[in-house]
């Protein structure tokens, strides 16, 4: 008996559920001005032996600001100017802006806080902290209605784009406050707060090395350290000297394989450097009352890195019209050692703790150091 063998129908794949439809860029703009909305209902202003000169919220939407300044915005000519006299008479605080049909949400947000700060309403805001230069850009910046400081709006595409908190907590301190919100196809909202928003501003351990400045042979110890090179002091050396096999104690630095030297501090006498360097050695002199600053160049000649002067260091990877950026006076060095890549930078100021913990947890090491 022949068995017959139903085909059973598959099940036609689920609608995704639609998306929900984004909000106006009036309503976008209201919540990132903190800001209320008027846009649905009808208002009506009493006009003197007229009828009452009704308001469509929906064409014309008003925002009401937290200080009472109102904002009306109609498109084209869709309010004439007979009827903005009625509506500017009975709301004192009133402004009336006239924008075309298709505008943007950044065209309507620069009209917005030229509105409410005439004369500061930019895109870049510069400050210095103990030599350090910040620079903050965003799409506004503005007065801080009420409060000291500024406002920074900025708007991203992803929430990976975000500032870190030690960033945000950092430009707060010195009354910026950064208002991030991220305008993406799919989704408009503030950026999320980092799971680190609780961390403690700082440094990591073993990531900020103020060197030993009591003698010189601690600060390059400590100096080394820093890098992850072994540095070895009194290691036995033997070496020809007029005729004579010669014995003494130096100072081993390793700085990769293959690239070592000897430091000395003043501790070989006569002859002795340059018939340890006709063996192959070379030999780096540092005195007793050499200043730090120039101990470090001293180092840095000696070492296979790659030296930015005066690095600029970008707070998160987006745009560069919205980037918060950090120059610190001196030098970010990288060395390749058999661990990988280092990245030391090496200045002579005092790093906030919040900007040491932005630095740090972005893989770079701090040496503080003096020039004296």
């Amino acid at each position: 008996v022949e068995e017959k063998i139903k085909d059973t129908p598959v099940p036609a794949p689920l609608a995704p559920a639609p998306l929900a439809p984004l909000p106006s860029i009036f309503k976008k703009a209201a919540a990132i001005f903190g800001a209320q909305l008027l846009d649905t209902g009808q208002y009506f202003f009493p006009r003197k032996g007229q009828a009452d000169l009704k308001l469509d919220l929906a064409a014309t939407p008003v925002m009401e600001f937290p200080s009472g300044r109102r904002i009306l915005f109609a498109k084209n000519d869709s309010l004439p100017a007979a009827d903005q006299a009625v509506g500017g008479a009975f709301w004192k605080k009133a402004l009336i802006v006239t924008l075309s049909y298709d505008a943007s949400l950044r065209e309507l947000l620069y009209t917005i806080c030229r509105m409410i700060d005439p004369h500061g309403c930019e895109n870049t805001v510069s400050f210095a902290d103990n030599g350090i230069t910040v620079t903050v850009r965003g799409e506004l910046i503005y007065k801080n209605a009420g409060n000291p400081g500024k406002i920074c709006v900025v708007l991203l595409d992803t929430a990976d784009q975000r500032l870190p908190v030690s960033l945000h907590q950092f430009l707060e301190k010195n009354q910026i406050v950064v208002s991030e919100w991220i305008d993406g196809e799919n989704f408009f909202g503030p950026a999320p707060v980092s799971k680190s928003s609780g961390q403690a501003p700082g440094p990591l351990p073993g990531y900020l090395v103020t060197p030993d400045t009591s003698r010189p042979a601690a600060f390059v110890a400590d100096f080394a350290a820093a890098f992850g090179m072994k540095y070895q002091a009194g290691v036995e050396i033997s070496f020809p000297c007029a005729g004579f096999q010669v014995k003494a104690r130096s100072n081993l630095l390793s700085i990769a394989p293959g690239r070592e030297f000897l430091v000395d501090f003043g501790d070989l006498q006569g002859d002795a450097i340059a018939s340890i360097e006709a063996t192959g050695f070379s030999v780096l002199q540092i005195s007793p009352k050499q200043a730090y600053g120039s101990v470090v160049s001293a180092l840095l000649d000696v070492m296979p890195a790659d030296i930015q002067i005066n690095p600029v260091f970008n707070g998160a990877d987006r745009p560069a019209a919205s980037h918060v950026s950090i120059e610190v006076p001196g030098r970010l060095v990288t060395l390749s050692t058999g661990a990988g890549k280092v990245n030391v930078l090496i200045t002579d100021r005092s790093c906030d703790a919040h900007i040491l913990s932005f630095l740090n947890h972005s893989g770079i090491r701090v040496i503080q150091v003096s020039g004296k």
